[in-house]
């Protein structure tokens, strides 16, 4: 049985591409073949790079025979690609918990089949999937593994701390702390479903002069469970949309849109990912540091808030009802197709498209 070469794990690049920016700009990245530990490998490339992965399966193959497993942590690649897996998630939104606990046990399982596999982490455009998938097996590894991988879980946290840093992306962050409760016992997955009454945001988002023009999506997974209204909000320090008690359980993603009539286009507000089970209060908040992409956008005021109420039966309020706000929904929006775009299903085509 062949031995794996030796390597210093997650410090420097075993190959290193660089290239023109966008533009004709400063020099970038184009792609990075890193060692993460001795048997778990990140290559990343650029969405706009040519030939990067056909490079690394040379590579690959070069070092490590077939003894090498390809984890697709992007949109899906071409179908039948040797030694691949799919295992990826939409562009800038959090891996579910089903699919973070299933890309951890498939690493395991493809590394314990023999001594002399590695795996192959791979990101097209930002590498923050890279610290999802490495931060999520890095707790795995530390509830479920011996002591044995102690040293691997410490490259581990070196390759975080120098190739990727802090995760920029909230509901990411949120879901790594998810996942860690999960492995430890201090979160346990409930069967039972929870009733979003209302939506209250607090520090309207000054996405025209005076304020936007908002309406909610939600997605219980990725398949789309409700569609507000149209409401024009100006001038307004808050508003509240009334969801009548929308069944929800497991994964749930809330995006806010602005519609822009324009460009009869749309632009996200704000967005967020949680997870029923973690949820034990009737009315919970989530700052704008806690909110994708609001957390980076100045439109939206720095002491913005989001505040969901739940009820746990659908026929009463279990807690408190926000006031009623100001927004009034446009009548002539009911049937406006921009509001109603759902594109979740196909993971290579982005959310706005």
């Amino acid at each position: 049985m062949a031995s794996t070469p030796a390597r210093t794990p997650g410090v420097g690049a075993d190959s290193t591409m660089t290239g023109p920016g966008k533009g004709g700009g400063r020099v970038t990245e184009v792609m990075e073949f890193c060692y993460v530990t001795e048997r778990i490998i990140a290559l990343w490339y650029r969405e706009d790079a040519q030939g990067v992965l056909e490079h690394a399966t040379t590579l690959l193959r070069g070092k490590h025979a077939d003894n090498y497993m390809i984890f697709n942590l992007s949109s899906p690649g071409r179908p039948g690609e040797p030694n691949t897996r799919e295992a990826g998630w939409p562009q800038g939104l959090a891996p579910s918990l089903e699919r973070l606990c299933a890309l951890c046990k498939e690493l395991d399982s493809w590394l314990n089949g023999a001594s002399n596999r590695v795996v192959v982490l791979h990101a097209r455009g930002s590498k923050e999937r890279l610290g999802v998938a490495v931060s999520a097996y890095m707790n795995y590894s530390s509830i479920c593994g011996g002591r044995d991988q102690a040293l691997d879980r410490f490259a581990m946290r070196r390759f975080l701390d120098d190739k990727i840093g802090s995760l920029q992306v909230p509901s990411h962050r949120r879901y790594i702390e998810y996942f860690s409760g999960l492995l430890s016992g201090s979160l346990r997955i409930s069967q039972s479903p929870l009733y979003l009454t209302h939506l209250t945001v607090l520090g309207v988002p000054l996405f025209e002069p005076t304020g936007c023009r908002a309406f909610l999506k939600v997605y219980e997974g990725l398949t789309p469970v409700y569609t507000s209204d149209l409401y024009s909000v100006t001038n307004a320090r808050e508003f509240t949309v009334n969801l009548g008690g929308l069944r929800l359980r497991g994964d749930i993603l809330v995006k806010c849109y602005h519609r822009v009539y324009s460009k009869q286009t749309r632009e996200v507000m704000f967005s967020l990912q949680f997870h029923t089970c973690v949820i034990t209060e009737n009315v919970v908040s989530f700052p704008r540091s806690e909110l994708d992409v609001a957390c980076d956008d100045p439109r939206c005021p720095p002491d913005s808030v989001v505040t969901l109420y739940f009820a746990t039966d659908a026929k009463r309020q279990d807690g408190p009802i926000p006031a009623p706000t100001p927004a009034v929904p446009h009548a002539s929006a009911h049937h406006d197709p921009i509001l109603h775009w759902d594109s979740y299903t196909n993971l290579e085509i982005s959310d706005d498209e």
